[in-house]
């Protein structure tokens, strides 16, 4: 409950996620960006991958490419690198950051099911999203 309070006010590492959400989606028509949502990422990671090369101009993105991407961006792999960088652990250290910055890995909580919240947490969500992206026409189903 303390953390998505916080997450609600933007009191997390990289602040407000609608502020960024926002910042982000008035640009969604622009030609030089890609907006890539780590769900669709998770669902179909080959395809994104993709989209992300051509997006780039990458040429002659094959299977093997793709896959290589994936390894190398695997869960294992970047929990491994974030638990190793001496930077971050410093960091953690200093109690600059709070956790860890690769977590679970998944869409939804820790064990695969979809998070919970609270009806007064679901009330600040709506109205979050009435103020901050709905006008700009971000899909609800991507907050709530």
């Amino acid at each position: 409950d303390d953390f998505v309070q916080d997450w609600l006010d933007g009191n997390v590492e990289n602040g407000s996620y609608f502020d960024h959400v926002a910042s982000w989606f008035k640009r969604v028509d622009d030609p030089d960006v890609l907006l890539v949502r780590f769900e669709e990422l998770k669902r179909e990671p080959s395809r994104v991958i993709e989209q992300i090369a051509t997006f780039i101009g990458m040429e002659d993105v094959t299977p093997t490419k793709i896959q290589n991407v994936m390894d190398l961006t695997s869960f294992d792999r970047m929990k491994l690198a974030d638990e190793q960088d001496m930077g971050l652990r410093f960091m953690r250290w200093l109690g600059v950051l709070r956790r860890a910055h690769v977590r679970q890995g998944e869409v939804g909580s820790a064990d695969g099911s979809r998070l919970t919240f609270s009806t007064e947490q679901l009330a600040a969500l709506e109205s979050l999203y009435k103020e901050k992206l709905q006008p700009l026409g971000v899909p609800r189903e991507w907050i709530i």
